[in-house]
């Protein structure tokens, strides 16, 4: 299954795996980021084996997206 079709019907299994990932490690990188009036936090991992980034990012007003790429 690719992600695009996990980010839409199993965000759980990769909200899953980040997490995992996160705890797996002595430290965790959460930047702070800005475009415009629109601001997010995110915490992501690397992913070796797909050379991709897998993120959450945390929006004002408890919106989030779950980012691959």
């Amino acid at each position: 299954m690719n992600y695009e079709a996990l980010v839409k019907d199993e965000p759980d299994k990769l909200i899953q795996k980040l997490v995992s990932g996160i705890k797996s490690k002595k430290a965790v990188d959460v930047r702070f980021e800005f475009v415009d009036d629109d601001q997010w936090s995110v915490v992501s991992i690397y992913m070796d084996e797909q050379d991709d980034e897998l993120a959450l990012r945390l929006h004002p007003g408890d919106s989030y997206e779950l980012y691959v790429g």
